[in-house]
């Protein structure tokens, strides 16, 4: 057995077949690349074994059934990207515990339920993607608490309610995308808070009153808020000259 193997990349292949739970044994394994495949089958909960791992990608594969909950208890998990497969379920609570986390990439898959409040404990998370989902219920407030985050999409879910004020602590990102849900009600004053935002998608939604507060993003280049139910549009008009 190869129990000094640190990394282990096999992305970009034509491999069939499952991940073999074999894998749990590497158990000094750092990474694990096998994107771009034709992988079937599930992923191994084994995988919650190795202590070690810092990154997992398994996109573009064929990958079915659930996120293992196991994930969550790798101390040091850096990155996980399982997108674009078709994996199903919830997003387990257990992902929150990985406070060392700064990409989490779900989306493109079938995954229901809700947003766990939990994922706001996830403090050095850079990279939230959970477009193309199923998701539907709320965005938590307590996700707010994510302040390093500068990529986040939740579009083409089942998402719906207001956008959370907490949200407004988001200042370091600079693309949100909200699109082709069901959010309504009005944007706090607090999303002025958005002030390296550099494309936002509110599209397709049911948002009312005025996105006048978007006037006071100075680095905006992209907005998208077509599909909405905003009555007044006369505050853009305050928009920076260079938008």
């Amino acid at each position: 057995r190869m129990s000094a193997l640190k990394n282990v990349g096999i992305a970009t292949n034509r491999l069939t077949g499952t991940i073999p739970t074999e894998v749990g044994e590497l158990i000094g394994c750092e990474t694990i690349l096998l994107y771009e495949n034709s992988l079937s089958g599930t992923i191994p909960t084994e995988l919650g074994n190795l202590s070690e791992l810092d990154r997992i990608d398994v996109c573009f594969n064929d990958l079915r059934g659930t996120i293992p909950s196991e994930l969550g208890r790798i101390p040091g998990l850096q990155s996980v990207d399982v997108s674009t497969n078709s994996l199903t379920g919830t997003i387990s609570t257990e992902m929150g515990y990985l406070v060392n986390c700064t990409t989490l990439f779900l989306f493109d898959n079938l995954l229901s339920g809700t947003i766990p409040t939990e994922l706001g404990k996830m403090s050095r998370l850079v990279q939230l993607g959970l477009f193309f989902n199923n998701l539907h219920g709320t965005i938590p407030s307590e996700l707010g608490q994510a302040t390093a985050l500068d990529i986040v999409s939740f579009g083409e879910n089942q998402l719906d309610g207001t956008l959370p004020t907490e949200l407004g602590l988001w200042g370091a990102a600079f693309l949100m995308e909200y699109g082709a849900n069901n959010f309504n009600g009005t944007l706090a004053s607090e999303f002025a808070g958005w002030t390296n935002l550099t494309l936002l998608d509110l599209g397709s939604n049911m948002f009312t009153g005025s996105p006048a507060v978007l006037a006071k993003l100075p680095r905006l280049r992209e907005l998208y808020i077509d599909g909405n139910l905003f009555d007044d549009l006369g505050g853009l008009c305050d928009a920076p000259n260079d938008w």
